[in-house]
């Protein structure tokens, strides 16, 4: 016996089972067009969701089904309204963000182990926990931050947790912090920042989880290994090789790497035969440096290097390098 699946559609035409051969996004959108679901009723957001839930081996019937069940469900109104509700797991919970952020309050390590616990639940990897332990310590993101970005990784994974706070007059998440008048640079142009300083950005991160870096100052191929490069011994990053203004520059850097990861960083000219700063990070490091532009100085880079290093050592999250000219009196 065959069955025939039939659209709600007035031509009430069949499936075609070919679409089950399809790559996930145009499976999710094939289904979608079959039932005639439009935006309003799945967006764009949970679209993605089911399209990761497909990579992470949820069933095709599922997503099949759960969409099928939203084409005369109406507008969703809210996350809890989602289709993603039918394909979610069976450990999904509903937490006060006030109590996960008080948890060990002097100690960050155990909240962030107790909150990936909760959410997510299982521990981050190494290199993910390595990331959002940095973030805290250095306050580029605060407690409700982070617990905000676990849920978004969660419902990305097939999880639905729910998140309120009685600080807050609205559960939904947080909006991303504003980025900094200093990071508006684009990579790879010396230009002028909101405070009217020359600018050169060699490279930073971008807030919707990459990076921006121009081709020709990346100097090696890299992959991607939860939110960080991961990278083979030698020259990672040099540019510009621009004539800058002599005087007085700041030199800002943000990475993050293992504790025992070094790399090698230095701004040079005339073809490193003048070396206006150099020195080796050893794990992560968020800081300035004042560096001397002479009237000599001509073709300017910053360079940055990697040693020859054990496996778990070579892997490196670049949020920003970055020269900024100070005034004149500061030289």
């Amino acid at each position: 016996m065959s069955i025939v699946l039939r659209s709600g559609k007035a031509d009430g035409r069949p499936f075609d089972k070919a679409m089950f051969g399809l790559p996930a996004a145009d499976f999710v959108e094939a289904v979608c067009a079959f039932f005639d679901v439009d935006e309003a009723r799945l967006p764009a957001q949970d679209r993605s969701a089911l399209v990761q839930s497909l990579s992470e081996g949820r069933s095709r019937l599922d997503v099949f089904g759960a969409i099928s069940r939203t084409s005369s469900a109406g507008r969703l109104a809210t996350m809890y309204d989602s289709p993603l509700n039918a394909i979610m797991h069976d450990s999904d919970a509903y937490f006060v963000q006030d109590v996960l952020e008080r948890y060990a309050p002097d100690d960050d390590e155990a909240f962030l182990i107790h909150a990936c616990q909760q959410i997510l639940g299982r521990r981050n990897s190494e290199l993910e926990h390595l990331a959002c332990k940095y973030d805290l310590r250095r306050g580029t993101v605060t407690r409700g931050e982070l617990l905000d970005r676990l849920v978004r990784q969660a419902r990305s994974e097939g999880r639905l947790i729910g998140l309120a706070s009685i600080m807050r007059d609205s559960p939904e998440l947080s909006p991303a912090p504003p980025r900094s008048p200093s990071a508006i640079g684009w990579p790879g142009m010396l230009g002028i920042n909101a405070k009217g300083q020359e600018e050169f950005t060699l490279c930073r991160s971008d807030a919707r989880g990459g990076w921006l870096v121009l081709k020709n100052h990346l100097m090696q191929d890299i992959s991607i290994v939860d939110g960080f490069w991961k990278v083979g011994p030698g020259f990672l990053l040099a540019g510009p090789k621009y004539t800058l203004t002599p005087g007085t520059w700041q030199l800002s850097v943000e990475i993050t790497q293992p504790d025992d990861a070094r790399l090698e960083l230095d701004v040079v000219a005339n073809s490193a035969l003048d070396v206006s700063f150099a020195t080796t990070i050893i794990g992560s490091f968020s800081g300035s440096i004042l560096v001397r532009i002479q009237p000599h100085h001509l073709f300017n880079e910053i360079r940055l290097a990697k040693p020859d290093q054990p496996a778990e050592a070579m892997f490196v999250r670049i949020d920003k390098i970055e020269l900024v000219r100070l005034g004149a009196g500061l030289g």
